[in-house]
């Protein structure tokens, strides 16, 4: 099977606001379906890095935790 690198601002059509420059920097790698629900996703990666996202409509804002 194929796999295709993607950006999620590119697979879900959504702006995304870096709050914290510095985390522009941050990559991260996974699985996942086509129509999955983004906010899945993004509570997955905040369990795991120091990250807070905020949704609102079609933009997403990412900041640092605990700033």
């Amino acid at each position: 099977r194929r796999q295709r690198q993607m950006c999620i601002r590119d697979r879900y059509n959504v702006d995304v606001d870096f709050l914290d420059k510095s985390l522009k920097e941050l990559h991260f790698t996974g699985s996942l379906y086509r129509y999955d629900d983004i906010a899945v996703i993004l509570n997955a990666i905040e369990e795991t890095v120091n990250v807070d996202f905020k949704i609102s409509g079609l933009r997403i804002k990412i900041d640092r935790k605990n700033k």
